[in-house]
């Protein structure tokens, strides 16, 4: 209901001043894998001078968006006599009319601690599609006729073929005036997976202490089981190639940190200790970094060589 008119069907009887609502709704809705970040925090520090295992907070959310837009306003002829019928052809058109809009959103968030030591793996994905229009436009170019050729005025002026002057033939080869345009596109998401083993800590329960250890064993036997987190680290598709590096640059220390902890065990750091690991930097780095360079095909005929060939052809 942009332009505000109602069409509608021929046989159809509005008499004037008739009240009209219209009401249109967007939505969109939450995609299967969720966003998400994470914080890591130290474990507590007990009276033999250690420190518990370091946790790792999980924070994922998935978020919908609704747009509703909703119109009032009175139906009158747009042509012809007042009152009556409409007649085929006519329409009535909205006049005088309110508009509401309402902005919706909805944000259902899940934040899952998981020790350091139960977590089995850690992976980093990442996925670049980039894209590129290239655009030639390219027109004729029209000299005056004091700047043409010996050759372009006998093509101009005449129906010879061949030039009076230097006796060679007056290819009718226009040139052209080019130009081109690159537009890019780039859409870049990094996906976290966090395999993790349920009910890790097999001694929480105090009480099951008390049953026989084979009923125990067969407790915790139906309970532990791996299980996966993969939630969107970063997922836009209008960021840009720097803010991309830090993002992924964040998930790496996030993964690489997770595998330093699982190799402390008995001797995990506290807060000052956890502080100097985060901030490590690595020491060499191997190979080279991935390209999004977009490789131009070669040999493909340009847009003034097909337009003189197309000429040649037909004559």
């Amino acid at each position: 209901m942009g332009n505000g008119i109602l069409r509608s069907s021929p046989n159809a009887v509005h008499p004037a001043g008739l009240q009209a609502n219209v009401r249109n709704a967007l939505e969109i809705k939450a995609s299967k894998i969720p966003d998400g970040r994470c914080n890591l925090f130290a474990g507590a520090h007990t009276e033999s001078n250690g420190n518990t295992c370091p946790v790792l907070a999980i924070y994922t959310w998935h978020k919908t968006l609704q747009n509703i837009t909703q119109e009032e306003g009175q139906l009158d002829r747009l042509g012809g006599p007042p009152g009556g019928p409409l007649q085929r052809g006519q329409s009535t058109i909205l006049k005088d009319y309110t508009e509401t809009k309402e902005f919706k959103v909805g944000v259902d968030q899940n934040i899952q601690m998981l020790a350091i030591e139960d977590i089995l793996s850690i992976k980093v994905s990442t996925e670049v599609k980039k894209e590129a229009v290239q655009r030639t436009n390219a027109v004729i170019k029209d000299k005056p006729p004091e700047e043409l050729t010996c050759c372009e005025k006998v093509k101009s002026c005449c129906t010879k073929t061949i030039c009076t002057c230097c006796h060679t033939e007056a290819l009718d080869m226009p040139e052209y005036n080019t130009t081109t345009s690159l537009k890019e596109r780039a859409n870049r998401a990094i996906t976290i997976t966090i395999e993790y083993l349920r009910y890790g800590n097999v001694d929480t329960p105090s009480n099951l202490r008390v049953l026989a250890k084979e009923k125990q064993a067969d407790f915790y036997h139906k309970l532990l089981h791996t299980d996966t987190i993969k939630f969107y680290y970063l997922q836009d598709t209008h960021c840009n190639e720097d803010d991309y590096k830090k993002c992924l640059s964040e998930s790496e220390t996030i993964a690489r940190i997770v595998v330093q902890l699982k190799s402390m065990v008995g001797h995990y750091p506290d807060e000052t200790q956890l502080k100097t690991i985060v901030s490590q930097k690595n020491t060499h780095a191997f190979g080279k970094e991935v390209s999004e360079k977009i490789e131009m095909l070669q040999g493909t005929a340009s847009t003034s060589s097909q337009i003189v060939q197309r000429s040649r052809d037909q004559d």
